[in-house]
């Protein structure tokens, strides 16, 4: 299990209980949504499968050719959204959005990405099994690296009913 270390400033809740709340948010769900901007003021949005490391960088794949990858390419602010599709509006809800930057990753970011995802998602490694092989064009995607800069985390069984923890990094 992979704990995310202590890396929070929030005044009102221990670093130790936003790290079970994230880790099981993140452990449970395998989806992101992203939103980048297009063009400098049109909102664009996809999904993508997604790895996170104890550092709280968060990998994808995504061919540098799409929309979203050119987006970033220009302005590299980003809002995420993690939460699992099957909660009921009768059920304790949870779920993170995350605002912060994306870029593609470049030197050992690539091999610490490869890690993270090859853990999470092993069929990848039918295709690439070290960081060069993105470089031979195996798959056309390249590995992307959202490093968040505040978190908004809502997860009514650690927090309370219809309460956000908004934390700052």
């Amino acid at each position: 299990m992979i704990v995310i270390q202590g890396i929070f400033h929030h005044k009102n809740v221990s670093d130790e209980t936003i790290n079970k709340s994230l880790n099981t948010i993140f452990s449970r769900n395998i989806l992101l949504s992203m939103a980048s901007i297009k063009g400098g003021k049109e909102s664009w949005i996809h999904t993508a499968y997604y790895a996170y490391s104890p550092k709280l960088h968060l990998y994808y794949l995504s061919p540098p050719t799409a929309q979203h990858s050119q987006n970033i390419e220009a302005n590299g602010s980003v809002a995420v959204s993690i939460f699992d599709t099957h909660q009921n509006p009768t059920d304790q809800k949870c779920g993170v959005q995350l605002f912060g930057n994306c870029r593609r990753a470049i030197g050992s970011e690539v091999a610490e990405g490869l890690r993270v995802y090859t853990q999470r998602f092993s069929w990848i490694t039918k295709y690439i099994k070290k960081p060069a092989d993105f470089d031979k064009g195996v798959l056309e995607s390249k590995l992307y690296i959202i490093t968040p800069h505040t978190i908004k985390l809502f997860d009514e069984a650690v927090f309370g009913e219809e309460k956000w923890v908004i934390v700052s990094l």
